[in-house]
């Protein structure tokens, strides 16, 4: 994939906007998947027990059992109505892109940061969203350079761009994708004591890792695909997390009425797996916006270098 740095313009623009751009520059690099937000690493998967055999040496088939534990655990969460989300995407070349958010489903909001590594270059965002408002504020190191935003991006007028997907580490509004994805589960048949296999709807799966596939892979955020997930389960029986094998991706987009060439060729250089834990049920998450005078408006991504240059000034443009 081409990174989108370049469209920043020239050479002096980037500079310019280089406390900022690292969301670009680094987001773009690799296959440029964007994820929700991290801010401590995220713990390892939890251990698995052994499968549960037949004597024809296979996992224990038990379709009905499966589905419901799943579909009672997917209702725990609903109900619970807030927590805390944590995602892992790998990149190329063995980096990852990382996401820590507490959420509220209703009405939604998530606030958390966003952090990635690529070849000795970071970023580090912190991200919120109000229904359909949503802000960012970064953290970086581009090129040895190191920097902080004086003040918030508000990208509301840009969120639903697919092309900011490819171009900025910056999480859709509303209900994170990753959770959305978890919420579809259905549970098909039971692998460990701990963990049962099943599938979560594509779309929020794509979504979760960049915005801008779905399009690439020739759907629509209506697409009704399903992709193979794993779910993780805790010994009290609450759904801790899931996982996909993002090998598996490019069949479900075939199913799906897709471009599983183009998810063939994309996902050539990622291996492993999304991963995504939930956990702190029912915890109160309250997100507040900026303060209106630390804010600029990112209403056109072609407005980007203009946009960030006045925030690297400290000279809001808008609220």
């Amino acid at each position: 994939m081409t990174p989108v740095a370049g469209a920043l313009g020239d050479d002096a623009a980037r500079r310019a906007s280089r406390r900022t751009t690292a969301a670009v520059a680094v987001g773009a690099l690799a296959l440029g998947l964007a994820a929700c937000g991290l801010g401590e690493p995220i713990p390892p998967s939890p251990t698995l027990d052994p499968p549960v055999m037949t004597n024809t040496g296979t996992p224990q088939a038990d379709d009905g059992l499966a589905q419901q534990r799943v579909a009672r655990a997917v209702r725990r969460v609903e109900q619970a109505g807030s927590g805390r989300l944590t995602v892992r995407a790998p990149l190329e070349q063995g980096a990852s892109l990382d996401a820590d958010l507490r959420y509220r489903l209703d009405p939604p909001a998530s606030e958390g940061l966003v952090s990635t590594e690529v070849a000795g270059d970071t970023a580090q965002l912190d991200v919120r969203t109000i229904g359909d408002r949503a802000w960012l504020r970064a953290d970086v190191v581009l090129d040895g350079e190191a920097g902080a935003t004086p003040c918030w991006i508000d990208y509301t007028p840009v969120a639903d761009d697919p092309a900011l997907g490819a171009s900025m580490l910056a999480p859709p509004v509303g209900v994170p994708p990753a959770l959305v994805a978890l919420l579809s589960a259905t549970g098909e048949r039971s692998l460990t004591a701990r963990r049962v296999a099943g599938t979560v709807d594509l779309v929020p799966v794509l979504q979760a890792l960049n915005s801008s596939l779905v399009g690439l892979f020739g759907l629509d955020r209506t697409a009704a695909g399903r992709v193979p997930a794993s779910f993780l389960f805790a010994t009290d029986g609450a759904l801790t997390g899931y996982t996909v094998q993002l090998a598996r991706v490019p069949d479900a987009v075939r199913d799906a009425g897709g471009d599983g060439d183009a998810a063939e060729r994309l996902m050539a250089a990622v291996i492993g797996q999304l991963t995504v834990l939930v956990d702190e049920l029912g915890s109160v998450v309250a997100v507040d916006p900026p303060p209106a005078d630390e804010v600029v408006v990112l209403s056109d991504l072609a407005d980007l270098p203009t946009v960030m240059d006045a925030c690297g000034q400290q000279d809001p443009v808008g609220a």
